[in-house]
């Protein structure tokens, strides 16, 4: 068991880094979009959403390329840069047609059930 922590424990560290980067954000993202919908946008949820998603995805990306994979030199940063970003929008699509499906089909419209919708369409996405 100890050989196999040694072999592996570059890859045990990366994923641990990551999920706290992941885990850290999936905060800032709650947290931006919640103040964003009580103050600029009260009754622009999904755009408070689209703001937050991005706040989120520019400082878990920053995060990760400084911390999680910081030993993990390129050359292709703009490259990473775009498919993060590109991966990071199809997870917010999934997530805005929950949010979406919530407030104009079900008609929920508190920020509790928008919360819960948001966290669900993160999960999916």
């Amino acid at each position: 068991m100890r050989a196999w922590y040694h072999r592996w424990r570059r890859l045990i560290g990366e994923a641990w880094r990551f999920g706290v980067v992941g885990a850290a954000n999936v905060g800032v993202n709650f947290v931006v979009f919640n103040a964003l919908a009580l103050t600029l946008f009260p009754n622009g949820e999904l755009k408070a959403n689209i703001v937050a998603t991005a706040f989120a995805t520019t400082t878990s990306y920053l995060m990760n390329r400084g911390w999680a994979f910081r030993h993990r030199k390129t050359s292709r940063i703009p490259r990473e840069y775009v498919l993060f970003f590109v991966f990071n929008a199809v997870g917010l699509g999934i997530e805005l047609a929950v949010m979406g499906a919530a407030k104009y089909g079900l008609g929920l419209t508190s920020l509790l059930a928008l919360n819960l919708a948001k966290a669900t369409g993160l999960g999916l996405g």
